[in-house]
């Protein structure tokens, strides 16, 4: 009985763990993506490293569009963006939602 005791308590003991393991990642997850949510990049005024964070944006496309920006102005909206080499509709439609002017 004594063996059957301490079994169990070590069984809940993990059961809990696991459980507790759980809710930590999706916890972690959740915060990430409304971190991801919430960040806006501004396309007229969004550092190399700020536009570089865009998916499929890498270090030479934040680059472009920051030229693009300084040869002919701010961007007016965003299907803009499309006018800068490098950049096509899958790339503005997968960060529509954390782009801004």
């Amino acid at each position: 009985m004594n063996i059957l005791l301490k079994l169990s308590i070590v069984f809940l003991g993990l059961f809990i763990s696991f459980f507790s393991i759980g809710q930590d990642l999706e916890i972690s997850e959740q915060a990430q993506l409304s971190t991801d949510e919430v960040s806006l990049v501004s396309l007229n005024q969004a550092s190399v490293e700020q536009l570089s964070k865009l998916k499929g944006v890498g270090v030479k496309k934040a680059m472009a569009i920051i030229a693009y920006r300084e040869e002919f102005g701010d961007f007016t909206s965003l299907e803009g963006l499309l006018r800068v080499k490098g950049i096509g509709k899958a790339i503005l439609e997968i960060n529509r939602t954390r782009l801004t002017l």
